[in-house]
C-alpha cells in the first residue's frame, strides 16, 4: 500500500482482537488507535477529525454500533468508511444511515486483506466536522422564526432539563430506576427540539429499556451531553445565564 500513513479507529473491548489485527498490519503504513467505548471515539473524532476507516464492535457500550453511527452521521456529518465488527454471521448490517459491511470476529488474513484494500481505495480528504451539539432549525421552523419563542424554549431547556438531569442522577444512585425512566421519557422531547440526537437516544434507552445498575454510563453520558449543550448556549446566548 503506497501513499501517506493510513489511520484506523478500532472500537472494541476485545484486546485479543486488537492484538491479532495489529499482527497483519505494517506499522509504517497503517496506524491503529483503539477505543473501548463509543463515546471515546466520538470525542476523538470531534476533536481530531475523521480517520481513513472506523471499525465499531456491534454491541460496543454505551450505545452500540448502530446508534453510534447514527450519532456520528446525524450530528457531525461523519462521511468516512465504516465497518461493523460482529460475530452474528451476517455479511452486512442495515441501518437508517445505510448498509454497512461486517468484519467477522475471529478474522483471518482474507478479512484483513479486505480492510487493506478498502484503505487503498480511500482518497485523501480533509473533512470539517460540525460539533455544535444543538440546532435551532426545528424551533425556527415551528415558530416561523419567532425569536422570543426560541429564546423562551432555550430558557426552559437550560433550567428545567438541567434540574431533571440532576434528579435522574440522584434517583439512579438511590436505585429508583422507575422514576429514572419516567424523567428520561419527559425530557426526551427537549433534546429532540434542539436536534441533539445523542441526548434523545440516551433518553429513549432509559425510558424504554430496563434500567438497572448497568446503565450508569448512559446516565453519566446524558449529564455530559446536557452540560455540553449548556456550554454552547452560554457562548451563543449569554443572557440566558444572567439570573442563574
Amino acid at each position: 500500500m503506497n501513499g501517506a500513513l493510513k489511520h484506523i479507529l478500532f472500537v472494541t473491548t476485545d484486546s485479543d482482537a486488537v492484538a491479532v489485527f495489529n499482527t497483519y498490519l505494517n506499522p509504517n503504513e497503517v496506524r491503529v488507535s483503539n477505543f473501548t467505548s463509543g463515546m471515546g471515539v466520538i470525542q476523538y473524532i470531534k476533536q481530531i477529525g475523521e480517520a481513513d476507516l472506523l471499525i465499531l464492535e456491534e454491541h460496543i457500550k454505551p450505545l452500540g454500533a448502530v446508534q453510534t453511527i447514527h450519532y456520528l452521521k446525524d450530528s457531525i456529518n461523519y462521511s468516512g468508511e465504516i465497518l461493523i465488527l460482529s460475530d452474528s454471521g451476517v455479511s452486512e448490517i442495515q441501518t437508517d444511515e445505510g448498509t454497512f459491511e461486517v468484519l467477522k470476529k475471529g478474522f483471518d488474513k482474507s478479512d484483513l486483506d479486505r480492510v487493506l484494500n478498502l484503505l487503498s481505495e480511500n482518497k485523501e480528504q480533509i473533512v470539517e466536522l460540525d460539533s455544535k451539539p444543538y440546532s435551532l432549525s426545528y424551533l425556527s421552523n415551528l415558530s416561523d422564526g419567532d425569536e422570543a419563542f426560541i429564546y423562551e424554549s432555550l430558557k426552559i431547556f437550560n433550567e428545567s432539563v438541567g434540574q431533571c438531569v440532576t434528579e435522574i442522577e440522584n434517583l439512579f444512585q438511590q436505585g429508583n430506576y422507575k422514576e429514572v425512566s419516567n424523567l428520561a421519557h419527559n425530557i426526551k422531547p427537549s433534546f429532540e427540539m434542539l436536534e441533539n440526537s445523542l441526548g434523545s437516544t440516551i433518553c429513549d434507552q432509559l425510558a424504554h429499556s430496563p434500567v438497572d445498575s448497568s446503565k450508569a454510563e448512559q446516565v453519566e453520558l446524558l449529564k455530559k451531553e446536557y452540560l455540553k449543550v449548556q456550554e454552547y448556549l452560554k457562548q451563543d446566548f449569554p443572557d440566558l445565564f444572567k439570573t442563574i
